[in-house]
């Protein structure tokens, strides 16, 4: 009687076991499926007509963002979302098209960032003319050929460069980080408001008039010789470097207000 007992001790245990492993199998393969789940990067591939379309909103967390200007009749965009980031919302609301990325947590992020942050391309196409508003939080954005109506730009801590733009005003509120304007075509009023970080403006030719507003930033502004330009510089604390030949003509006027950064004006 003891041995049977025994044995049916024995067989009990010998089945909790089996039914243990099992259970532990399947929670590490669970485990591995929502760690793979969790690395997944989404793949964004979406397209919007430009039919009617008068202003593009373009707002961006924490991204590597390249926006171009192409010969097509949709604003495309493709790349890749992180997984720190909630969605990105694409969507036409009338005559405006949104692009917004939503994500909580931003803190700690690198402007040079490549793990942290998503990635897009972005393609506008070349008849668009209207309104472009640009918002970036982190990352960096590589913007060529947008040539439209009125440019907004928005940066925290971004490393931007803008090459080959055109614009019949440009405002661009820059805080930690670092822009550098390459306008190869004459544009016309550009409206800055300076932060902590730097900013390189380079123009091919003169169409307008510039105000800046500093912070602790440094700007550094190239212009053709013998631009028609009128310069006044007011200083705080910083330091205004006014090394540029001019015609004399004063058509346009460059307002130059410095904080605790410097200014630098040359040919």
């Amino acid at each position: 009687m003891k041995k049977i007992l025994i044995l049916i001790i024995a067989g009990i245990l010998l089945i909790s076991s089996i039914g243990c492993n099992i259970n532990s199998k399947q929670k590490n393969i669970t485990s591995n499926q929502e760690i793979e789940t969790l690395n997944e990067k989404k793949v964004i591939d979406e397209k919007v007509n430009l039919d009617n379309v008068t202003d593009i909103d373009i707002e961006i967390c924490a991204a590597k963002a390249s926006i171009k200007s192409y010969d097509g009749e949709d604003v495309r965009v493709t790349g890749e979302l992180y997984e720190k980031s909630n969605d990105i919302d694409i969507n036409k609301d009338g005559n405006k098209i949104q692009i917004i990325e939503k994500r909580d947590k931003l803190k700690g992020l690198d402007i040079d960032a490549e793990n942290d942050v998503s990635k897009f391309d972005i393609l506008v196409p070349s008849k668009f003319n209207g309104n472009f508003i640009f918002k970036q939080k982190a990352g960096t954005a590589d913007i060529k050929g947008i040539k439209v109506k009125n440019i907004a730009f928005t940066g925290d801590s971004v490393k931007a460069i803008c090459e080959s733009i055109k614009f019949d005003k440009l405002n661009l509120s820059s805080g930690a980080g670092e822009f550098d304007l390459n306008l190869k075509e004459k544009c016309g009023d550009i409206e800055i408001k300076g932060g902590v970080g730097k900013l390189n403006l380079k123009m091919a030719e003169v169409g307008g008039n510039l105000k800046y507003e500093g912070g602790v930033g440094d700007i550094n502004i190239t212009i053709p010789k013998n631009s028609p330009v009128k310069l006044l510089a007011e200083k705080g604390l910083g330091h205004c470097n006014i090394d540029a030949k001019t015609s004399g003509e004063e058509t346009y006027t460059f307002d130059l207000e410095v904080g605790v950064g410097s200014i630098n004006v040359r040919n």
